[in-house]
C-alpha cells in the first residue's frame, strides 16, 4: 500500500510542460496588441474631442453665441479667465463659470436638426386602442 502511495505522490509531483502555448513572447504580444486597440479606439478620439474643446473654449469672445451645459442659449457680453456674463433675454443677464460653456450656437442647432431629421425618419406608433369610440 505504502508503495501505491509513493508511487501515485511522485507522478503527481513532476507537472507535465505545456503542451503548444504562446509563451512568455505571444503574451506579451497579444497584450500590445490589446493595449494599441484600446489607445486607438479610446484614448485617441478623446483626446481629439478635448482638443477641439479646448480651441473653442479659447476663441470665446463677446457677442458669440453659445449653449451652457445646462442648455441655456445666450450671447457673451462679458468675458473673463473664470466666469461669462451671457445675455439669455432683454435686459437678463446671467453669470456662469467659464467651463459652463459647452458648444457654439450653430453647433447646437445643427444638433437639434439631425436629431430631427432622425425622428421624422421613424415609424409612428398605432395609437392605443380600447377607447370607448372602439367599443360601440
Amino acid at each position: 500500500m505504502q508503495s501505491l502511495f509513493s508511487f501515485l505522490l511522485l507522478q503527481g509531483a513532476a507537472p507535465t510542460p505545456p503542451q503548444g502555448g504562446m509563451g512568455w513572447g505571444g503574451t506579451m504580444i497579444m497584450l500590445a496588441l490589446a493595449l494599441g486597440v484600446i489607445y486607438f479606439i479610446i484614448l485617441r478620439p478623446q483626446n481629439k474631442v478635448r482638443q477641439q474643446h479646448t480651441d473653442f473654449m479659447s476663441q470665446l469672445k463677446r457677442g458669440k453665441r453659445v449653449v451652457t451645459i445646462g442648455g441655456v442659449h445666450g450671447t457673451i457680453v462679458e468675458i473673463d479667465e473664470k466666469q461669462v456674463q451671457l445675455l439669455v433675454a432683454p435686459k437678463i443677464v446671467l453669470t456662469f463659470r467659464r467651463d459652463a460653456i459647452s458648444m457654439e450656437f450653430t453647433n447646437a442647432l445643427t444638433a437639434t436638426a439631425s436629431t430631427d431629421a432622425n425622428a421624422a425618419n421613424t415609424t409612428p406608433v398605432a395609437p392605443l386602442t380600447g377607447s370607448s369610440e372602439n367599443n360601440a
